[in-house]
């Protein structure tokens, strides 16, 4: 592999736009529920509500499905104006990381201590662990391809000879 090479390292806007939509429509709904409620509500047949308090309950789900809306919209905008990059270099795996990956973190190779792979539903997690302690993530779904995360996972487990390598069963 020639490096230094440069990997898109964002979520799927198609995902963002559909999280977008569907809390969206949250918003709708429950704000619709709670001006047009007149009746108590019961869940699970152990929470009960009077019409006030079913009112307050509809106001909140309201509330909840336009921070997620907001967070969509965020994480879209955020997409469009400031790309991320996970690049492979001679020394150093330069991830993005911290809240929105809007800074970026140096790995040194050297450091690598482990690497293990997790797969839960239908999301694959590559866990980088350094000398240190740290931990890293990398999340197949924010590769463009599945092929690039499958190129860095490779890349990383056959730099890190002689530390440990634990893929995920199939």
């Amino acid at each position: 592999m020639e490096l230094p090479k440069r990997y898109h390292y964002n979520p799927s806007p198609p995902m963002a736009i559909l999280g977008l939509v569907f809390f969206g429509l949250g918003i709708l709904l429950f704000s619709s529920k709670a001006q047009h409620n007149d009746r108590g509500l019961i869940l699970w047949h152990l929470i009960e509500f009077g019409p006030g308090g079913a009112t307050m309950f509809y106001w909140v789900l309201t509330v909840v499905s336009g921070l997620f809306s907001l967070m969509g919209l965020i994480l879209l905008v955020r997409t469009a104006v400031f790309p991320r990059f996970l690049e492979l270099g001679d020394e150093v795996l330069t991830l993005p990381a911290g809240y929105l990956h809007l800074k970026s973190s140096n790995i040194r190779y050297s450091d690598v201590e482990g690497l293990w792979e997790t797969r839960f539903n239908f999301q694959t997690i590559l866990t980088v662990v350094l000398s240190n302690g740290q931990r890293y993530h990398m999340t197949r779904s924010m590769f463009e391809d599945a092929k690039y995360y499958e190129e860095v996972r490779d890349f990383l487990a056959s730099r890190s000879v002689g530390n440990e390598f634990c893929p995920a069963s199939r």
